[in-house]
């Protein structure tokens, strides 16, 4: 079969099967999923992190540099995550993509605290460290949003080098479009209802009596949208 009779036979076989998409309770990893038409659905707080310009620390240091700042990043980040239960699925050199799931206040409360712990370590670790080392320090932004997401394998069959899933919903869209948008001091955004999911927790919301939390509006191309800012940190030790 040729180059172009194989891509046209397998985009129709897309578009026009039938899909069987099933509730997932869990955040799916690829084993979960075929590359039938067959897709998994699952309510989850999402949580993505993105490294501020990447290709200037490449273009001002050099290849091993920008090596070792990523992977530092990626670490820190990465166990931050980890140690609120939350599950790492997408990493993009310069940005990581989490899901938070099972109980809703639980969820929004950990997907929460592992946003400040990540600014806290790379704060307070990771940048003394790099500025050091390097003369530079990193920026980035953290956006969690919630939401229905659908999930499907993508990529080519029969190799896993060439295989990956595609994370798809409005509360994917939104927690790249707040991380994207916000800077330092306040570097964290939550959408609206995450905000409303953890109010009642004070250590969340208040430091000695006063608001952690600054409300404000984002404009993303489908509109704009209230969400949360905080320079607020959680000290890991």
């Amino acid at each position: 079969m040729s180059l172009k009779d194989d891509i046209e036979k397998q985009v129709k076989t897309y578009i026009h099967s039938q899909y069987n998409v099933s509730k997932s309770n869990v955040v799916p990893k690829r084993s979960h999923l075929t590359f039938g038409p067959s897709a998994k659905e699952m309510w989850a707080r999402v949580l993505y992190i993105d490294l501020r310009k990447s290709r200037q620390i490449l273009a001002e240091r050099n290849d091993l540099v920008s090596i070792k700042t990523h992977k530092s990043f990626l670490y820190a980040v990465s166990k931050c995550i980890r140690v609120e239960d939350g599950e790492l699925r997408s990493f993009n050199g310069d940005s990581i993509l989490s899901f938070f799931i099972g109980d809703k206040i639980d969820s929004a409360r950990r997907s929460v605290r592992a946003a400040m712990k990540v600014k806290y370590v790379l704060e307070e670790f990771v940048n003394p460290r790099l500025e050091k080392a390097f003369g530079k320090v990193i920026d980035f932004g953290i956006g969690i949003a919630q939401g229905e997401i659908l999930v499907a394998k993508s990529g080519i069959s029969g190799d896993e080098d060439y295989q990956d899933l595609v994370w798809i919903g409005w509360p994917v869209y939104y927690a790249v479009g707040y991380g994207e948008t916000v800077s330092r001091p306040k570097s964290i955004c939550i959408s609206k209802n995450v905000y409303n999911s953890i109010i009642e927790d004070r250590d969340m919301t208040h430091s000695n009596s006063e608001p952690m939390w600054e409300e404000g509006e984002i404009e993303l191309k489908n509109g704009t949208f209230t969400i949360y800012r905080t320079s607020y940190r959680w000290v890991v030790k």
